[in-house]
Protein backbone atom coordinates (compact mmCIF):
# COMPACT_ATOMS: atom_id res chain seq x y z
CA UNK A 1 0.00 0.00 0.00
CA UNK A 2 2.82 2.25 0.76
CA UNK A 3 4.84 1.80 -2.45
CA UNK A 4 1.32 2.37 -3.70
CA UNK A 5 0.40 5.79 -2.30
CA UNK A 6 4.15 7.13 -3.37
CA UNK A 7 3.68 6.14 -7.05
CA UNK A 8 0.45 8.35 -6.91
CA UNK A 9 2.02 11.14 -5.13
CA UNK A 10 4.92 10.94 -8.26
CA UNK A 11 2.26 10.66 -10.51
CA UNK A 12 0.64 13.71 -9.57
CA UNK A 13 3.69 15.53 -10.20
CA UNK A 14 3.32 14.38 -14.09
CA UNK A 15 0.41 16.68 -14.04
CA UNK A 16 0.98 20.46 -12.84
CA UNK A 17 0.13 22.46 -15.95
CA UNK A 18 -2.90 20.08 -17.16
CA UNK A 19 -6.39 21.48 -17.94
CA UNK A 20 -7.84 18.13 -16.66
CA UNK A 21 -9.81 19.43 -14.12
CA UNK A 22 -12.72 17.21 -12.37
CA UNK A 23 -16.12 17.99 -13.07
CA UNK A 24 -18.61 19.27 -10.00
CA UNK A 25 -19.37 15.98 -7.79
CA UNK A 26 -21.96 13.60 -9.71
CA UNK A 27 -22.98 9.84 -8.39
CA UNK A 28 -20.30 7.87 -9.25
CA UNK A 29 -22.95 4.84 -10.01
CA UNK A 30 -24.27 6.96 -12.92
CA UNK A 31 -20.77 7.64 -14.44
CA UNK A 32 -19.63 4.68 -16.84
CA UNK A 33 -15.72 4.97 -17.68
CA UNK A 34 -14.14 6.93 -20.39
CA UNK A 35 -12.68 3.92 -22.38
CA UNK A 36 -9.37 4.42 -23.67
CA UNK A 37 -6.97 1.89 -26.03
CA UNK A 38 -3.54 1.52 -26.68
CA UNK A 39 -2.14 -0.79 -29.42
CA UNK A 40 1.32 -1.67 -29.23
CA UNK A 41 3.37 -4.76 -29.67
CA UNK A 42 2.74 -7.17 -25.99
CA UNK A 43 4.52 -10.21 -27.44
CA UNK A 44 7.22 -11.05 -30.10
CA UNK A 45 10.50 -9.45 -30.02
CA UNK A 46 9.65 -6.14 -30.25
CA UNK A 47 7.56 -6.60 -26.95
CA UNK A 48 10.27 -5.00 -25.25
CA UNK A 49 9.54 -1.83 -26.62
CA UNK A 50 6.04 -2.34 -26.61
CA UNK A 51 5.44 -3.24 -23.19
CA UNK A 52 7.32 -0.57 -21.26
CA UNK A 53 4.98 2.12 -23.57
CA UNK A 54 1.56 0.51 -22.44
CA UNK A 55 2.87 0.78 -19.03
CA UNK A 56 3.10 4.46 -19.22
CA UNK A 57 0.55 5.13 -20.54
CA UNK A 58 -1.33 2.87 -17.52
CA UNK A 59 0.59 5.30 -15.29
CA UNK A 60 -0.68 8.41 -16.96
CA UNK A 61 -4.23 7.02 -16.69
CA UNK A 62 -3.56 5.64 -12.89
CA UNK A 63 -2.44 9.89 -12.23
CA UNK A 64 -5.64 11.24 -14.03
CA UNK A 65 -7.65 8.82 -11.82
CA UNK A 66 -5.73 9.41 -9.03
CA UNK A 67 -6.98 13.23 -9.03
CA UNK A 68 -10.95 12.24 -9.99
CA UNK A 69 -10.95 11.16 -14.14
CA UNK A 70 -11.73 13.27 -16.49
CA UNK A 71 -14.86 15.56 -16.33
CA UNK A 72 -16.16 13.25 -12.99
CA UNK A 73 -15.47 9.88 -14.93
CA UNK A 74 -12.67 7.28 -14.37
CA UNK A 75 -10.68 6.38 -16.98
CA UNK A 76 -10.08 2.52 -18.28
CA UNK A 77 -7.16 1.57 -20.62
CA UNK A 78 -7.51 -1.07 -22.87
CA UNK A 79 -4.49 -2.31 -24.02
CA UNK A 80 -4.19 -4.87 -27.41
CA UNK A 81 -1.32 -6.50 -29.27
CA UNK A 82 -0.52 -5.02 -32.40
CA UNK A 83 2.28 -7.42 -32.62
CA UNK A 84 4.31 -4.38 -34.97
CA UNK A 85 2.58 -6.05 -37.48
CA UNK A 86 -0.34 -4.34 -40.01
CA UNK A 87 -3.08 -7.44 -39.83
CA UNK A 88 -2.89 -7.88 -35.87
CA UNK A 89 -2.68 -3.90 -35.51
CA UNK A 90 -5.90 -4.18 -37.74
CA UNK A 91 -7.04 -6.17 -35.63
CA UNK A 92 -6.80 -4.89 -32.52
CA UNK A 93 -8.18 -0.86 -34.27
CA UNK A 94 -11.48 -3.11 -34.81
CA UNK A 95 -12.22 -4.79 -31.63
CA UNK A 96 -11.15 -1.26 -29.35
CA UNK A 97 -13.75 0.92 -31.95
CA UNK A 98 -16.21 -1.79 -32.38
CA UNK A 99 -16.43 -4.04 -29.78
CA UNK A 100 -15.29 -1.71 -26.52
CA UNK A 101 -16.16 1.40 -28.04
CA UNK A 102 -12.92 3.20 -27.18
CA UNK A 103 -13.32 7.44 -27.67
CA UNK A 104 -9.47 7.15 -29.05
CA UNK A 105 -6.41 5.07 -29.28
CA UNK A 106 -2.80 5.46 -27.85
CA UNK A 107 -0.39 3.50 -31.15
CA UNK A 108 0.59 2.16 -32.56
CA UNK A 109 4.21 1.59 -31.46
CA UNK A 110 5.10 0.81 -35.11
CA UNK A 111 4.87 2.49 -38.12
CA UNK A 112 3.18 -1.04 -39.54
CA UNK A 113 0.59 -0.51 -36.68
CA UNK A 114 -0.25 3.36 -37.45
CA UNK A 115 -0.52 3.07 -41.15
CA UNK A 116 -3.07 0.16 -41.39
CA UNK A 117 -4.94 1.75 -38.09
CA UNK A 118 -5.46 4.98 -39.81
CA UNK A 119 -7.92 3.93 -42.35
CA UNK A 120 -10.51 3.34 -39.75
CA UNK A 121 -9.59 6.02 -37.63
CA UNK A 122 -10.89 8.00 -40.74
CA UNK A 123 -13.72 5.68 -40.89
CA UNK A 124 -14.94 5.73 -37.39
CA UNK A 125 -13.76 9.33 -36.66
CA UNK A 126 -11.58 7.75 -33.57
CA UNK A 127 -8.56 9.90 -32.85
CA UNK A 128 -4.67 7.81 -33.34
CA UNK A 129 -1.90 9.54 -31.14
CA UNK A 130 1.14 7.20 -31.45
CA UNK A 131 3.90 7.80 -29.07
CA UNK A 132 6.80 6.75 -31.43
CA UNK A 133 5.49 5.34 -35.24
CA UNK A 134 8.62 7.78 -37.74
CA UNK A 135 7.34 6.54 -41.19
CA UNK A 136 6.81 9.99 -43.30
CA UNK A 137 3.92 8.53 -44.68
CA UNK A 138 1.99 8.79 -41.14
CA UNK A 139 1.84 13.03 -42.53
CA UNK A 140 -1.00 11.86 -45.22
CA UNK A 141 -2.45 9.39 -42.97
CA UNK A 142 -5.35 11.68 -42.35
CA UNK A 143 -7.27 14.08 -39.75
CA UNK A 144 -7.89 11.40 -36.98
CA UNK A 145 -3.87 10.60 -36.80
CA UNK A 146 -1.28 12.40 -34.64
CA UNK A 147 1.93 11.83 -33.14
CA UNK A 148 3.97 13.06 -30.82
CA UNK A 149 7.36 12.12 -32.26
CA UNK A 150 9.36 13.40 -35.33
CA UNK A 151 8.76 11.84 -38.83
CA UNK A 152 11.77 9.89 -40.25
CA UNK A 153 12.48 12.26 -42.92
CA UNK A 154 13.89 14.55 -39.64
CA UNK A 155 15.38 11.19 -37.92
CA UNK A 156 17.65 10.12 -40.91
CA UNK A 157 19.08 13.52 -41.84
CA UNK A 158 20.33 13.24 -37.87
CA UNK A 159 22.09 10.12 -38.91
CA UNK A 160 23.50 11.79 -41.40
CA UNK A 161 24.39 14.75 -40.26
CA UNK A 162 26.19 12.79 -37.26
CA UNK A 163 28.45 10.66 -40.37
CA UNK A 164 29.09 13.67 -42.20
CA UNK A 165 30.31 15.10 -38.51
CA UNK A 166 32.69 12.57 -38.49
CA UNK A 167 33.87 12.82 -41.62
CA UNK A 168 33.04 9.32 -43.11
CA UNK A 169 32.21 9.72 -47.14
CA UNK A 170 30.78 6.02 -47.80
CA UNK A 171 27.54 4.55 -46.39
CA UNK A 172 25.52 1.14 -45.93
CA UNK A 173 22.28 0.34 -44.97
CA UNK A 174 20.94 -2.56 -42.92
CA UNK A 175 17.52 -2.41 -42.13
CA UNK A 176 14.18 -4.25 -41.37
CA UNK A 177 12.14 -4.74 -43.66
CA UNK A 178 9.08 -2.91 -43.57
CA UNK A 179 7.55 0.87 -43.36
CA UNK A 180 9.62 1.99 -40.46
CA UNK A 181 12.70 0.26 -41.99
CA UNK A 182 12.23 0.78 -45.73
CA UNK A 183 11.88 4.10 -45.07
CA UNK A 184 13.97 5.61 -42.69
CA UNK A 185 16.99 3.67 -44.43
CA UNK A 186 16.19 5.50 -47.71
CA UNK A 187 16.09 8.60 -46.36
CA UNK A 188 19.72 8.25 -44.81
CA UNK A 189 20.44 7.06 -48.46
CA UNK A 190 19.35 9.98 -49.97
CA UNK A 191 20.13 12.59 -47.51
CA UNK A 192 23.59 11.22 -47.58
CA UNK A 193 24.12 11.76 -51.14
CA UNK A 194 22.89 14.92 -50.71
CA UNK A 195 25.73 15.87 -48.60
CA UNK A 196 28.38 14.30 -50.88
CA UNK A 197 28.53 10.83 -49.43
CA UNK A 198 28.74 7.22 -51.74
CA UNK A 199 25.76 4.67 -50.41
CA UNK A 200 27.61 1.62 -51.72
CA UNK A 201 24.87 -1.00 -50.46
CA UNK A 202 21.28 -1.05 -49.36
CA UNK A 203 20.65 -4.33 -47.34
CA UNK A 204 17.23 -5.76 -45.93
CA UNK A 205 16.54 -8.23 -43.22
CA UNK A 206 12.96 -9.50 -42.43
CA UNK A 207 11.81 -8.75 -39.01
CA UNK A 208 13.35 -11.11 -36.00
CA UNK A 209 15.73 -12.28 -38.56
CA UNK A 210 18.94 -14.29 -36.86
CA UNK A 211 20.88 -14.20 -39.29
CA UNK A 212 22.96 -11.19 -40.86
CA UNK A 213 26.00 -13.14 -42.43
CA UNK A 214 24.76 -12.70 -46.15
CA UNK A 215 24.00 -9.25 -46.35
CA UNK A 216 27.07 -7.81 -44.12
CA UNK A 217 29.15 -10.30 -46.68
CA UNK A 218 28.21 -8.25 -49.19
CA UNK A 219 28.77 -4.80 -47.02
CA UNK A 220 32.36 -5.88 -46.10
CA UNK A 221 34.45 -5.70 -49.65
CA UNK A 222 32.22 -2.41 -50.35
CA UNK A 223 34.44 -1.00 -47.46
CA UNK A 224 31.98 1.54 -46.46
CA UNK A 225 33.11 3.75 -43.48
CA UNK A 226 30.07 3.68 -41.63
CA UNK A 227 26.91 1.24 -41.50
CA UNK A 228 23.70 2.58 -40.74
CA UNK A 229 21.26 0.16 -39.18
CA UNK A 230 17.54 0.21 -38.84
CA UNK A 231 16.54 -2.37 -36.31
CA UNK A 232 14.78 -3.30 -32.79
CA UNK A 233 17.26 -4.57 -30.24
CA UNK A 234 16.83 -8.21 -30.31
CA UNK A 235 17.71 -7.63 -34.12
CA UNK A 236 20.46 -4.89 -33.52
CA UNK A 237 22.36 -6.93 -31.01
CA UNK A 238 22.46 -10.51 -32.78
CA UNK A 239 23.72 -7.58 -36.20
CA UNK A 240 26.44 -6.15 -34.55
CA UNK A 241 27.88 -9.95 -32.66
CA UNK A 242 27.90 -11.31 -36.19
CA UNK A 243 29.29 -8.11 -37.66
CA UNK A 244 32.42 -8.37 -34.89
CA UNK A 245 32.41 -12.37 -35.89
CA UNK A 246 32.82 -11.18 -39.40
CA UNK A 247 35.47 -8.82 -38.79
CA UNK A 248 33.58 -5.43 -40.21
CA UNK A 249 35.30 -3.08 -38.46
CA UNK A 250 33.64 -0.19 -39.07
CA UNK A 251 31.40 2.56 -37.42
CA UNK A 252 27.91 1.66 -36.94
CA UNK A 253 25.29 4.46 -36.33
CA UNK A 254 21.82 2.88 -35.46
CA UNK A 255 17.91 4.83 -35.26
CA UNK A 256 16.25 4.64 -31.86
CA UNK A 257 14.67 0.90 -32.51
CA UNK A 258 18.08 0.01 -31.22
CA UNK A 259 18.41 2.03 -27.63
CA UNK A 260 17.46 -0.37 -25.40
CA UNK A 261 19.42 -2.40 -22.75
CA UNK A 262 18.36 -5.72 -24.78
CA UNK A 263 20.78 -4.81 -27.65
CA UNK A 264 23.55 -4.84 -25.19
CA UNK A 265 22.77 -7.61 -23.70
CA UNK A 266 22.61 -9.66 -27.05
CA UNK A 267 25.50 -8.28 -28.67
CA UNK A 268 28.27 -7.79 -25.09
CA UNK A 269 31.23 -6.44 -25.86
CA UNK A 270 30.12 -6.20 -29.51
CA UNK A 271 27.92 -3.11 -28.97
CA UNK A 272 30.55 -1.25 -27.46
CA UNK A 273 31.21 2.07 -29.81
CA UNK A 274 27.46 1.89 -31.23
CA UNK A 275 26.17 5.03 -31.89
CA UNK A 276 22.52 5.85 -31.70
CA UNK A 277 20.17 8.91 -32.57
CA UNK A 278 17.26 8.80 -30.33
CA UNK A 279 14.40 11.48 -29.74
CA UNK A 280 15.60 13.89 -26.87
CA UNK A 281 13.80 13.61 -23.56
CA UNK A 282 13.81 16.08 -21.03
CA UNK A 283 15.99 14.25 -18.65
CA UNK A 284 16.80 16.59 -15.83
CA UNK A 285 13.03 18.27 -15.49
CA UNK A 286 11.11 17.20 -12.86
CA UNK A 287 8.36 15.87 -14.73
CA UNK A 288 10.97 13.05 -16.20
CA UNK A 289 12.37 12.52 -12.89
CA UNK A 290 9.03 11.78 -11.39
CA UNK A 291 8.20 9.43 -14.06
CA UNK A 292 11.70 7.85 -14.03
CA UNK A 293 10.95 7.11 -10.16
CA UNK A 294 7.11 6.31 -10.43
CA UNK A 295 7.77 3.76 -13.40
CA UNK A 296 11.20 2.16 -11.37
CA UNK A 297 8.58 1.72 -8.33
CA UNK A 298 6.43 0.05 -10.67
CA UNK A 299 7.60 -1.87 -12.66
CA UNK A 300 10.98 -2.38 -10.73
CA UNK A 301 12.99 -1.31 -13.99
CA UNK A 302 13.60 2.43 -15.81
CA UNK A 303 11.91 3.44 -18.78
CA UNK A 304 12.16 2.64 -22.13
CA UNK A 305 12.66 4.94 -25.26
CA UNK A 306 9.14 6.09 -26.36
CA UNK A 307 7.54 6.12 -22.19
CA UNK A 308 8.03 9.75 -21.72
CA UNK A 309 5.93 9.83 -25.35
CA UNK A 310 3.76 7.69 -24.75
CA UNK A 311 2.96 9.29 -20.95
CA UNK A 312 2.89 12.68 -22.91
CA UNK A 313 0.25 10.88 -25.66
CA UNK A 314 -2.45 10.31 -23.24
CA UNK A 315 -2.29 13.19 -21.44
CA UNK A 316 -2.69 15.30 -24.76
CA UNK A 317 -6.24 12.76 -25.82
CA UNK A 318 -6.88 13.53 -21.77
CA UNK A 319 -6.90 17.39 -22.33
CA UNK A 320 -8.39 17.05 -25.93
CA UNK A 321 -11.70 14.79 -23.97
CA UNK A 322 -12.09 17.19 -21.33
CA UNK A 323 -11.85 20.36 -23.67
CA UNK A 324 -14.29 18.45 -26.02
CA UNK A 325 -18.18 18.41 -26.25
CA UNK A 326 -17.46 14.76 -26.12
CA UNK A 327 -18.26 13.77 -29.65
CA UNK A 328 -15.14 11.99 -31.36
CA UNK A 329 -14.89 15.32 -33.86
CA UNK A 330 -14.85 17.52 -30.81
CA UNK A 331 -12.32 15.58 -29.47
CA UNK A 332 -9.85 15.62 -32.73
CA UNK A 333 -10.66 19.31 -32.96
CA UNK A 334 -9.39 19.78 -29.57
CA UNK A 335 -6.49 17.84 -29.98
CA UNK A 336 -5.45 20.27 -32.76
CA UNK A 337 -5.62 22.98 -30.17
CA UNK A 338 -3.18 21.76 -27.46
CA UNK A 339 -0.28 23.15 -26.34
CA UNK A 340 1.65 21.02 -23.87
CA UNK A 341 4.64 20.72 -22.00
CA UNK A 342 5.51 17.29 -21.79
CA UNK A 343 8.20 15.02 -20.29
CA UNK A 344 9.61 14.74 -24.09
CA UNK A 345 9.03 18.37 -24.40
CA UNK A 346 6.78 21.22 -26.50
CA UNK A 347 4.21 19.66 -27.85
CA UNK A 348 1.76 21.20 -30.49
CA UNK A 349 0.36 19.81 -33.68
CA UNK A 350 0.20 21.36 -37.61
CA UNK A 351 -2.71 20.82 -40.10
CA UNK A 352 -1.35 16.85 -40.49
CA UNK A 353 -1.23 16.04 -37.08
CA UNK A 354 2.84 16.12 -37.06
CA UNK A 355 4.41 17.50 -34.04
CA UNK A 356 5.89 20.90 -34.54
CA UNK A 357 9.43 21.09 -32.47
CA UNK A 358 11.51 18.21 -31.85
CA UNK A 359 14.86 17.26 -31.30
CA UNK A 360 17.59 14.50 -31.14
CA UNK A 361 20.16 13.80 -28.80
CA UNK A 362 22.95 10.84 -29.72
CA UNK A 363 23.83 7.98 -27.17
CA UNK A 364 26.71 6.32 -26.94
CA UNK A 365 27.35 2.44 -25.95
CA UNK A 366 30.75 2.99 -23.57
CA UNK A 367 31.51 -0.02 -21.00
CA UNK A 368 28.53 -1.55 -21.42
CA UNK A 369 26.14 1.21 -21.23
CA UNK A 370 24.38 3.82 -23.23
CA UNK A 371 25.04 7.24 -22.17
CA UNK A 372 25.52 10.71 -23.79
CA UNK A 373 27.74 11.32 -26.42
CA UNK A 374 30.57 13.91 -26.41
CA UNK A 375 31.84 13.98 -29.76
Amino acid sequence: MKKYILIICLLTVLFIGCTIQPAPEVKKETQEPIKIGAVAPLTGDVAVMGLPVINAVELAVDGINAQGGINGRQVQLIAEDGMCAGKEATSAMQKLVNVDNVVGVIGGLCSAETLPMAGLAEETHTVIISPSATSPAIKEAGDYVFRVVVSDSFQGEQGVLLANRLGYKKAATLYTNDEYGSALQQVFADEFTDFGGEVVAQEAFEKSAKDFRTQLTKIKPLEPDVIYIVAFPKEAGVLLKQAKELGVDVQIIAAEGAFDSETIEVAGDSAEGLLVTIPKTLEDSPKYLALKQAYNYAYDEDPGVYTGEAHDALNILAIAITNSDGTKESIKDEVYKVKYDGISGRIEFDEFGEVITKTYAIKIVENGEFVDYKG
